[in-house]
């Protein structure tokens, strides 16, 4: 635990990998976490059975009060039994489009280069005007029209682009799981 100051987070050095947290002296649960290319504030506090930490914000954004006040807030509503990840995750689970899971999904595993560039054609060439879509906005009914409109062109076309939506769809459920392992998302949305 030491005084957080400018001068001091500005001292802080950045390491090669992994995070380096620094808890302050003054406000219990209150931080600084280094990273390889970051300095960020943090809350930490014992919540729903768990440790929680919640992002303030960069140090280059906020000072050091501005941080200490927000940080109050965040330990307030987590010491009032507020999960504030459950929160942003399901937050971002209602704006997360069809896009945003493709590029997730692409980027998040291991690929041949191959497969990935037939994923995403399937999905752009069958789904490409739900690229924006926010995956909530997706119903059921949607989805059999759409594949009852591609399995006129190509029943295995139809097949394949369907697989493919039911994986993005399924990453992007559990990518929005809560820890508890709850989801925010409903189960995939087109029959297996």
């Amino acid at each position: 635990m030491v005084a957080l100051n400018a001068k001091s987070i500005a001292n802080l050095s950045h390491p090669k990998k992994g995070q380096l947290l620094c808890w302050e002296d003054k406000l219990q649960g209150f931080g600084v976490r280094v990273t390889s290319a970051r300095k960020v504030y943090v809350a930490q506090a014992r919540g729903h059975g768990r440790t929680q930490r919640v992002t303030i914000g960069d140090v280059s954004v906020f000072t050091i009060d501005e941080a200490r006040r927000e940080a109050k807030k965040k330990l307030g509503a987590m010491a009032s039994d507020i999960d504030l990840n459950k929160a942003k995750r399901e937050a971002r689970a209602k704006t997360i489009t069809l896009g945003d899971a493709l590029d997730a999904y692409l980027m998040g595993r291991d690929l041949k280069k191959a497969t990935a560039a037939a994923n995403r054609s399937l999905i752009e060439n069958n789904f490409g005007d739900w690229l924006t879509k926010e995956l909530q906005f997706i119903t059921p009914a949607m989805l059999v029209q759409r594949y009852e409109r591609i399995s006129k062109r190509s029943t295995s076309v139809a097949n394949g682009a369907a697989r493919v939506f039911r994986v993005l769809w399924n990453f992007a459920r559990a990518d929005t799981a809560n820890a508890d392992g709850t989801y925010v998302l409903p189960e995939t949305r087109l029959g297996d």
